[in-house]
């Protein structure tokens, strides 16, 4: 999978995205645990600009420990990309 650049969003435009959403964090977070699969649980969830488009950044840790960033639009609720990664990108 390809990686994506990442935008930082300052207070102000984080919250003008937040209303452009229509998925909610709860539902991107849903949909990228059952991306992974049966005993996974999430880590963190963000809201991020990415290549112009609004994502949520979800890490996941699956049933055998494992790592993955799913990327779930944040407006129709498509997982982008579901990628296993390294504990160590979680903790940055």
């Amino acid at each position: 999978m390809a990686q994506f650049p990442m935008t930082v969003l300052t207070p102000k435009v984080e919250l003008l995205m937040k209303s452009l959403a229509k998925v909610t964090l709860n539902d991107a977070t849903t949909k990228a645990l059952s991306a992974v699969g049966p005993g996974s649980i999430s880590e963190s969830t963000d809201l991020i600009l990415q290549n112009g488009s609004l994502v949520y950044n979800v890490f996941v840790m699956d049933s055998n420990n494992n790592f993955h960033r799913v990327y779930v639009d944040a407006v129709n609720g498509k997982i982008l990309s579901n990628t296993k990664t390294i504990a160590t990108l979680f903790l940055r």
